[in-house]
């Protein structure tokens, strides 16, 4: 399957101008999306971390009714 931008790349050439706008705000939209999805991760990541960092087995249940059970 092409990826976006090569239907970009593609259109273009044809001069399919409106296509080619089309691809382009669609191709913002899954870049807007991953950088929100990266975000999520790393902060998730950063959480557990955190987490099975404490020694106190009280504070490793307060991170983990944050990041689940709310």
């Amino acid at each position: 399957m092409p990826r976006v931008c090569d239907l970009q790349e593609m259109a273009e050439a044809e001069g399919e101008m409106e296509k080619v706008e089309n691809l382009r705000l669609e191709l913002e939209d899954l870049e807007d999306r991953a950088k929100e999805l990266d975000s999520r991760r790393t902060s998730t990541i950063s959480a557990i971390r955190l987490a099975f960092s404490c020694s106190d087995s009280l504070c490793c249940y307060y991170y983990y009714y944050f990041l689940y059970l709310q």
